[in-house]
């Protein structure tokens, strides 16, 4: 291997290559002044044919509805009736929320109720008495008077009791909380034993799947133009007939998904000068697949397609043929003679990579595509297909020595490294960042007003469900329920009275020794002593449960915050926070899955390469702390995916994925922590891979400097080197992991590839090429002080 040249026989090189402006190249020709300097460039032809005239928009995609779904009343979570991210139909049971105090309250009311109509009904019965014994002149119309006003009062207060106790029962009836429409819910906001407040807290949220609206903006001068087609006839507006709309997701291509317009905006927005359109697409789920596998969902970026007009013939260019010249576009085309010409066009609607020419430019005359800034008009130049490129067939690009310029004096081809890519087994990973949150948090909160009498845990203990916390004074409490329990007592002996008076009087009645009136009026007071019972007993119900109340259990096991009041302090019911209870085994971790990498796994998922969890599929995930070497000793924390978003985040383009992470004793994960998750994207396969540094960028497309045609060259000191020809070669890139790319397509295995210094290298220039290992590579700040160009991959962190 010969040695690399010294930086100051480098620079007097260059100086050299200043002043004798030697360009390198396969074939060398003899120059003599007279000739003139074809440029290779890549040319394709016009074509023409049938296409339809479309506009193109951005937009979002929205769920057709979308509900909060949140409690009617206040209370204490009891159940969580689903998965998070189930689809549900409507109806379908969601939340319980603790229901005694509103049953209790139901019962007052029912009883209440019975007692309104027992004295409505003995004051009916009265009324009819005293009307008819006013007709006989027995009784005063004063007397008549006073019989019927408590007559009516007891009327209405019937009508009282009875809305009131249908309020109560609808209080009992919305502790079910249930789903107002069919859709995919998101997650859960809060856990068992929080309180929620009526028409306050959120409790999740459902979407409908399908259709789905796509929102986009059309700008003034299309919507002008729209409107003058439409009143010329051109085409028809939504209200004449159903204007088609097609969209395509940020990784597709085509426009695969169809619909209507449905609906445009009433006022143009004078602060962006675009009116609001949507469009309805269909979103069914694909055959086979479960309901979670439809390719739609909310908050997704869409292209939108419009068509304007019908089909018709029309000249079109590939887009990189077009220049920019004072705003007006234009063409380099190549005539018969090889020559290029300067070409003004008009351009019209762009059809894929294609660009629509509506003036200057004909059928079958070639373009220039590439090499634009090298040439000028009137120059010859050395056109060449542009199939080569397009096709991903490699191009020898060269440069023939200018024709007409003086013999230059050879320069070296400047000096490579070289190595080829790694192949081995790979695993593809997407890699996030996110924090742990605990599978449930759940914020302690007296259910009773007063005093606090016992805190019976330590700061940080961990508890199981129902340990008793805190208890709260209860003497007022159990003074309120012996007086209900009297008061019951009392109310069950009055009962029992009358029940065995009213059997009495229904005897006398039958025998003829009593009046119907007098049998009423029994009848009457044992119907007031029932209802009284009940509400009696409803009265002790409630002063039971409060006392209950004053002892304040775990909700859920876990570990307890520090306690937020002290013993005398008056702690209020459903407001005083009084500690907070996390679990702490299994953890969750929550992280932001970017719109890129989302399509990317749904179509893997569409083409059968990898499984849903939908499908039954358990999907490992991994996760390292941020104090943890995760390139050297992996990602330690492991566990499942089980719950990703119902919709994607329109404000940030990420969809919200939750992880489930074993946390057994002695555990290393609290809620809060942040992780670096690593998520497995298919099963593990052979690849190639290359360092990081040999990848370059042009116009989103990603390519590699790959020396080719390599041959040895004795110098005139004889030494030989390996001299071979640059290519730029599109690929197609996988994961990123230790400062390496898997290379998916594009690459072959033995071929040596340029990983830095890409600014110093070109399509169809000659280098030298020394032949390295890995670890030649692992010197990167030694290797670039030199001007060379380094090729090969960088070893994994941890080996030199």
């Amino acid at each position: 291997m010969s040695p690399l040249p010294s930086f100051r026989h480098l620079a007097l090189a260059a100086v050299a290559l200043a002043a004798l402006a030697v360009v390198p190249g396969c074939h060398d020709v003899q120059a003599t002044p007279s000739q003139v300097a074809p440029t290779e460039v890549l040319v394709s032809q016009a074509t023409q044919g049938e296409i339809t005239d479309y506009e193109v928009f951005t937009g979002r995609t929205v769920a057709r509805k979308t509900v909060e779904v949140r409690a009617r009343v206040t209370g204490y979570l009891e159940t969580i009736h689903f998965k998070d991210g189930d689809e549900v139909q409507e109806g379908d049971l969601l939340f319980t929320i603790d229901p005694r105090q509103y049953q209790a309250e139901l019962d007052r009311t029912e009883a209440a109720l019975e007692q309104a109509e027992a004295r409505y009904k003995r004051l009916e019965a009265d009324l009819t008495r005293a009307r008819s014994t006013f007709s006989r002149g027995a009784i005063s119309r004063s007397d008549l008077d006073l019989v019927a006003g408590d007559y009516a009062e007891a009327k209405a207060a019937l009508g009282m009791a009875r809305a009131a106790r249908d309020l109560a029962k609808l209080n009992v009836e919305f502790t079910r909380v249930t789903a107002p429409i069919a859709g995919r819910l998101s997650r859960r906001l809060v856990d068992e034993g929080n309180l929620v407040k009526a028409d306050e807290t959120l409790l999740t949220t459902i979407v409908t799947p399908d259709p789905m609206y796509a929102y986009f903006d059309v700008n003034e001068e299309t919507l002008l133009r729209i409107r003058r087609l439409i009143r010329e006839g051109k085409i028809g507006s939504r209200t004449e007939a159903a204007v088609p709309v097609e969209a395509a997701l940020a990784d597709e291509e085509d426009f695969a998904h169809r619909g209507t317009i449905d609906f445009s905006d009433n006022t143009v927005d004078p602060s962006s000068g675009t009116l609001k359109v949507r469009g309805v697409l269909a979103n069914p789920i694909p055959p086979g697949r479960p309901p979670t596998a439809r390719i739609l969902s909310p908050g997704l970026f869409v292209r939108v397609r419009l068509p304007i007009g019908p089909p018709h013939q029309a000249v079109m260019v590939d887009e990189q043929a077009l220049g920019t010249d004072q705003g007006r576009k234009f063409v380099y085309v190549v005539n018969d003679e090889d020559k290029v010409v300067y070409r003004p066009v008009t351009v019209g609607a762009a059809n894929g990579k294609m660009r629509v020419i509506t003036a200057g430019l004909q059928p079958g005359e070639r373009v220039v595509v590439s090499e634009q800034q090298r040439i000028r008009p009137g120059v010859k130049v050395l056109p060449r297909p542009a199939e080569g490129l397009a096709g991903g067939k490699p191009t020898k690009g060269r440069r023939t020595q200018a024709v007409g310029e003086p013999a230059k004096a050879k320069a070296a081809p400047p000096v490579v490294l070289a190595a080829q890519p790694v192949e081995g087994e790979v695993t593809d990973y997407e890699y996030f960042t996110g924090r742990t949150v605990a599978r449930k948090t759940v914020e302690v909160r007296a259910r009773v007003t007063g005093y606090l009498e016992t805190i019976h845990f330590k700061d940080g203990d961990e508890v199981q469900e129902g340990d008793l916390l805190f208890t709260i004074d209860p003497r007022q409490y159990q003074a309120e329920l012996d007086r209900t329990e009297a008061a019951l007592e009392q109310a069950e002996a009055r009962y029992k009275r009358l029940e065995a008076d009213l059997t009495r009087a229904r005897s006398t009645f039958s025998r003829g020794a009593i009046s119907r009136s007098d049998l009423d009026l029994v009848a009457g007071d044992y119907a007031e002593a029932k209802a009284a019972l009940g509400m009696a007993r409803a009265a002790r119900d409630l002063a039971k449960l409060n006392v209950e109340f004053t002892r304040v259990t775990a909700p859920i096991a876990g570990r307890l915050s520090r306690r937020l009041v002290d013993e005398g302090n008056l702690v209020k019911a459903d407001e005083t926070l009084l500690t907070t209870i996390v679990t702490l085994d299994p953890m969750y971790v929550y992280f932001d899955v970017d719109e890129r990498t989302l399509l990317r796994i749904r179509r893997l998922i569409r083409e059968g390469k990898i499984r849903s969890r939908a499908e039954g599929a358990v999907i490992p995930i991994e996760a390292a702390l941020a104090d943890e070497d995760y390139e050297r000793y992996g990602y330690p924390h492991r566990g499942t995916l089980d719950f990703s978003d119902n919709a994607v985040d329109p404000n940030t383009g990420t969809l919200k994925v939750r992880g489930v992470i074993d946390n057994p004793a002695p555990r290393v994960l609290s809620p809060g922590l942040f992780l670096r998750v690593r998520l497995p994207i298919g099963a593990p396969h052979k690849s190639l891979m290359i360092a990081e540094q040999a990848l370059g960028t042009d116009r989103g497309r990603k390519f590699v400097y790959v020396v080719r045609n390599e041959q040895v060259v004795v110098g005139k000191d004889g030494k030989k080197s390996l001299v071979g020809e640059v290519e730029q070669r599109y690929v197609t890139i996988g994961t990123q992991s230790g400062g390496m790319r898997v290379i998916q397509e594009g690459l072959q295995p033995g071929e040596h590839v340029i990983v830095s210094g890409l600014q110093r290298a070109r399509r169809g220039a000659k280098v030298t090429v020394e032949i390295v290992g890995e670890p030649a590579v692992r010197a990167p700040a030694q290797a670039l002080a030199r001007p060379t160009v380094i090729i090969g991959p960088t070893p994994a962190k941890g080996s030199e």
